[in-house]
């Protein structure tokens, strides 16, 4: 019995896979690279073949064999790595679409083909699905075989097709390729330069002259030469086709002549400010001094007969100081004509140079650089030193202007943190002065309403016992009691709280006479007492307004408007008390004395309440 997974596809295109597997792994695996390699053989040796051929009839023509040989030679090493090279370019994505055309052609197309057995299947459900999905995969396969496998075998045949027609191109590119690369090696025996026989030459020669020049600079200034320049492949001037027209020889006379004066005018000035620095090169003077001392020992050793004059040794000093001065100007006068002469060369050679040539180039462009060498370190020899030190007092100069910019910058962030400082502290007071106004007004609230309150309560009771005139002597004598505490308070005690002190002994008798049947208060008496409880507000207000203003001097203006809308509330308040006492009348002294509460058996008089 099969168990896990059934991979239909897989199954169906099984046979056909392994039909063509062994030819398969054949034919990609060891076939077509060894054909590409037989290829790539049979070019090498077409090419040598046409080369030995085309080196026999270039000899009959009069050419130098040597030259022609080697050229011959450099072209078959060169195309040997490059055929290489490009049959492993060929090999690499025939391996890559070999692995994809045996995964991804003969399976999809078999699935194409399959998915609507596969639909049917999937929709089949309950007893007997299992058999009838078998029915339904075998009655489709019968009927699509013939046509599924014959699509995939000729799908895998296009895509095969394809692939050789892709390594055909390829051989052919490379094949290509290889005859433009011979083309252009060889183009130099046959095509026609832009600049003939006659230039180049005279390019090779100016080059040459160069470099002979760069050399003896390079002596003159101390550095060891390169090997000398080989000696450039020119052709006799016998061999040199017809000469130029008559103006263009002209024309280049008078080059010439205008570069020879300039070069003679720039050679002379360099001489001079030479000159002006003879001192710098002291020491390079000693060094060849010394050597010209060696050699003229060397010479009174081989003639003693020629002896040197002592009194010309300054004179040599002098000569060999200015000798490294010329040296230097002529060492940077030769590297701008040498710069000059390797760009004209370039451009006279450009078509299409051989080897040769090339390497002629290069060694010019060699003796330009160690030219360039020589003179850049005869520059920074004579190069002032003062100019490249600072003075002492250019650095005492620097450093103050620096410790100066240290200062100001020091200066400036302590102004900085001490404005934060500030700033922060204003935060905090105006902070603290308007808590405090705050709780001032709040103080002040509650008391102006406790005295409201207590006036409305006499003002009630007076209404109440209107006809009760008792203890009318009680009350003054109680009023006159809060006035003496008002007036003589302790020392250490405010104003305010006096006040408050005596509105409550005052209130606290009204109180006292109401319960006891005393007199009521007249309404004059009402208004003084809501007026007293303003006055103990306001002296509350104004006793915490100093403590405020010394907390903070800096107190907004939002401070001070608070605490005046505080006292206006408070004297506002007291206000309308005063108005409700007033418009309170006492009722008639038939007044039912059952309307009026007694006063309780433990409360006591009060006169004996406020004593």
């Amino acid at each position: 019995m099969t168990r896990g997974e059934v991979s239909f596809n897989g199954d169906l295109a099984g046979p056909l896979l392994d039909a063509i597997a062994v030819e398969w792994d054949n034919t990609f695996g060891t076939r077509i690279a060894a054909h590409l390699h037989s290829f790539a053989a049979d070019v090498l040796a077409a090419l040598e073949a046409s080369l030995q051929a085309a080196v026999q009839q270039l000899e009959g023509l009069g050419m130098d064999a040597t030259r022609i040989n080697g050229l011959c030679s450099q072209v078959v090493q060169q195309e040997q790595s490059r055929v290489q090279e490009a049959v492993e370019q060929l090999l690499g994505p025939v391996g890559e679409k070999q692995r994809d055309l045996s995964r991804d052609v003969i399976k999809p197309t078999v699935k194409e083909h399959m998915a609507l057995a596969y639909q049917q299947c999937a929709m089949e459900a309950g007893p007997g699905s299992y058999d009838r999905m078998r029915q339904c995969m075998r009655v489709h396969v019968q009927r699509e075989q013939g046509q599924m496998f014959n699509e995939a075998s000729a799908e895998m045949h296009d895509q095969l097709k394809g692939m050789l027609t892709a390594l055909r191109d390829g051989a052919f590119s490379l094949v290509r390729q290889l005859l433009d690369r011979v083309h252009q090696h060889f183009s130099v025996l046959w095509e026609r330069p832009p600049s003939n026989a006659q230039q180049r030459a005279a390019a090779v020669t100016s080059l040459t002259a160069v470099a002979r020049t760069v050399a003896e600079v390079c002596v003159a200034a101390g550095a060891a030469p390169s090997p000398n320049m080989p000696i450039l492949l020119a052709p006799a001037p016998e061999r040199w086709p017809l000469l130029l027209p008559p103006k263009i020889q002209q024309q280049q006379q008078q080059q010439q002549v205008k570069q020879q004066v300039e070069v003679k005018r720039e050679v002379e000035e360099e001489a001079c400010g030479a000159a002006a620095g003879q001192s710098r090169f002291e020491a390079r003077a000693e060094h060849s001094e010394d050597e010209e001392s060696e050699e003229e020992e060397e010479e009174e050793q081989e003639a003693p007969s020629s002896t040197a004059c002592p009194s010309n040794a300054p004179r040599k000093q002098a000569d060999s100081a200015l000798a490294l001065a010329e040296a230097l100007a002529e060492a940077e006068r030769v590297l701008e004509v040498c710069r000059s002469k390797v760009a004209e060369a370039v451009k006279a050679a450009s078509a299409s140079p051989g080897a040769e040539t090339r390497r002629e180039l290069e060694a010019c462009r060699r003796k330009a650089a160690e030219a360039s060498a020589a003179a850049r370190a005869l520059r920074w020899q004579q190069r002032d030193s003062p100019k490249r030190r600072e003075t002492k007092a250019e650095q005492r100069l620097r450093q103050q202007q620096q410790q100066r910019k240290a200062a100001q910058a020091a200066e400036q962030r302590e102004r900085a943190a001490a404005r934060a400082v500030a700033q922060e502290a204003a935060k905090k007071h105006r902070a603290a002065a308007r808590a405090a106004a705050q709780a001032a007004a709040r103080a002040a609230a509650q008391l102006a309403a406790r005295a409201a309150r207590t006036a409305a309560r006499a003002a009630a009771q007076s209404q109440k016992e209107a006809s009760v005139p008792q203890e009318e002597g009680d009350d003054q004598e109680e009023g006159e009691e809060a006035e003496e505490d008002v007036k003589m308070h302790e020392p250490g005690e405010d104003a305010a709280g006096a006040t408050a002190r005596g509105m409550e002994g005052r209130q606290d008798g009204a109180a006292a006479a109401g319960q006891t049947g005393g007199a009521p208060c007249s309404p004059e008496g009402q208004q003084e007492d809501a007026a007293a409880a303003a006055m103990a507000a306001v002296a509350i207000i104004a006793a915490g307004l100093p403590d405020i203003a010394a907390t903070s001097a800096t107190t907004d203006a939002t401070t001070d408007a608070g605490a005046d809308a505080a006292t206006a509330a408070i004297i506002a308040a007291s206000t309308d008390a005063a108005a409700g006492a007033d418009t309170a009348q006492p009722s008639s002294a038939s007044t039912d004395r059952r309307h009026l509460r007694k006063p309780s058996r433990g409360g006591g008089s009060g006169a004996r309440h406020l004593r």
